[in-house]
């Protein structure tokens, strides 16, 4: 019988201990690690109290165009779509189930930030895309931006390609004056 040196032993042990530590999901009867880490990135950024996320469209030459802000709070969510210009609340209570993220695959790091690429499902299952997203180089990691690619029958906005841009600045998620 071989013995493994205590490297490779610790190793092996850490890779058990993350695993479940981040509750990963099981693929095919194993751990799937990659989108363990998205996952647990996703829940930490919807854990954050005040936050903005800006949604962009994006052509194919690379520009983008505002679509939307939306202002999370602990409990609610302002919401202004950039044609109208109004700002509106909506409640987050029993709407923030948790994205689901499959096929995700590490692609680089980059100043201490993660690359991935996945399949993001949007939290009502309605809506699928490919998503290309980073996250935060600080822990906890969070999203920094997630480029999502929806098939051309199934979008979840007025475009197919979207760009989401998260904000942790306090000072950038205040809530804003309701439009009346």
């Amino acid at each position: 019988m071989r013995l493994l040196s205590s490297w490779k032993v610790l190793a092996l042990l850490a890779g058990v201990f993350s695993a479940s530590a981040v509750g990963a999901e099981q693929v095919d009867g194993r751990y799937d690690i990659d989108c363990a880490v998205v996952g647990q990135a996703y829940r930490a950024t919807r854990a954050t109290y005040h936050y903005r996320e800006t949604v962009y469209e994006l052509d194919s030459n690379g520009g983008r165009r505002q679509y939307a802000e939306i202002i999370y709070g602990p409990v609610d969510a302002f919401q202004k779509i950039e044609a109208t210009g109004r700002w509106e609340a909506f409640s987050l209570l029993g709407r923030h189930g948790e994205v689901n993220l499959t096929s995700c695959r590490f692609v680089e790091v980059s100043e201490g930030k993660l690359r991935y690429f996945a399949t993001w499902h949007s939290n009502d299952r309605k809506y699928i895309a490919s998503a290309d997203v980073w996250l935060t180089a600080k822990k906890p990691r969070r999203l920094e931006t997630a480029i999502r690619s929806y098939p051309k029958d199934s979008q979840q906005f007025p475009f197919s390609v979207s760009l989401s841009v998260f904000d942790y600045e306090p000072d950038n998620a205040r809530v804003p004056e309701l439009s009346e």
